[in-house]
């Protein structure tokens, strides 16, 4: 499973994306591709059935607003409906990554609300790039066809 979840440095090249902007999420199926970026103290979490070969992508951000059902308590419970709306799922095809928190404030506030749902659904976690980014942001891509996940860690301004 850990080969599906790569951390890369610079900007994806992908067309004909599902874009998912803060505080959203965006449904996919086998042939889509989901992308959120500008992701710093926010939090990206992605989630995949790999029968059905549909997936989930949701940015949360770090402001005390967030759109019904997308705060850290309660974000995997909505996605897992929205999963089941659009397929059934079957246990133990599901799995989960998550990205961001670069914040220090952050401290992993939301990360571990989430994980916490994560464990207790008892989803697998396929990968992560929680904490520092260097104030770089980072862009996630989801693959639905194969569930990959790709975190890009921006290059900044200064350096290209």
């Amino acid at each position: 499973m850990k080969d599906k979840f790569q951390i890369l440095r610079g900007t994806p090249v992908v067309n004909e994306t599902i874009f998912v902007d803060w505080d959203e999420c965006g449904v996919g199926e086998e042939k889509d591709i989901i992308r959120t970026d500008s992701v710093g103290p926010c939090l990206a979490i992605t989630l995949y059935d790999r029968i059905s070969k549909k997936g989930i992508l949701t940015h949360i951000t770090g402001d005390d607003f967030y759109r019904e059902g997308l705060s850290p308590e309660n974000v995997i419970n909505t996605l897992l409906k929205k999963m089941n709306k659009n397929s059934k799922i079957k246990s133990g095809c599901l799995e989960i990554s998550l990205a961001g928190e670069d914040m220090d404030f952050s401290s992993g506030f939301k990360s571990g609300l989430v994980k916490e749902k994560i464990e207790h659904y008892k989803i697998p976690i396929l990968g992560g790039d929680l904490g520092p980014s260097y104030g770089c942001g980072r862009q996630v891509v989801l693959y639905c066809d194969t569930g990959s996940v790709e975190v890009y860690r921006m290059i900044p301004l200064m350096l290209r």
